[in-house]
């Protein structure tokens, strides 16, 4: 396993190197999924809800990332341009499940028990909120992301996330105390 600090030292060494060959190109991009692999697993999962599409989802991500390796401009981190990849990648797979749920057939829920429909879960609750606050609310207490870092993988002004965890907390709240 390679460490984040010889990762670093590579990359600030190439940084700015057009047309990689293909043992720097090799050696970049196993540090790199060595380092950042799990985190952007965690975003696919995050977007997709599903093990199993977000493990699909993350290894197209890599594949994207390997082809365009060597178009890296090095204009921003080498995570934050993962990060966009997998993100993006986990959107447009998030999309195309959503049209095949549509077709499928839609659950009665009406015969569920009284007790299985009144236990809320935070999962559950998370899972109502907002878009938005769903993500600023996983990203900053489950992935452990900093207010900054959120804002810069976002792009987004800091006190927009903060308002969104704020009114996000408080949502929950309100779907927890509801059950």
């Amino acid at each position: 396993m390679f460490r984040k600090n010889n990762f670093l030292q590579l990359f600030n060494e190439i940084s700015g190197l057009n047309n990689l060959n293909y043992n720097t190109k090799h050696k970049i991009f196993m540090q790199a999924i060595d380092t950042y692999g799990s985190r952007l697993y965690n975003i696919s999962l995050f977007v997709l809800k599903n093990e199993v599409l977000a493990e699909d989802s993350t290894q197209e991500s890599f594949q994207k990332i390997w082809k365009g390796l060597d178009k890296f401009s090095f204009n921003s981190s080498l995570y934050t341009w993962m990060y966009r990849i997998t993100y993006n990648n986990a959107l447009t797979t998030f999309n195309k499940e959503k049209k095949h749920r549509k077709s499928d057939v839609e659950h009665d829920f009406s015969s569920m028990d009284v007790d299985i429909a009144n236990n809320i879960t935070l999962k559950d609750a998370i899972q109502k909120l907002p878009f938005n606050y769903r993500k600023a609310i996983i990203m900053f207490y489950f992935l452990e992301h900093s207010i900054k870092e959120i804002s810069i993988e976002l792009s987004i002004n800091e006190n927009t996330i903060k308002s969104w965890l704020k009114r996000g907390k408080e949502q929950l709240k309100d779907y927890i105390d509801e059950k």
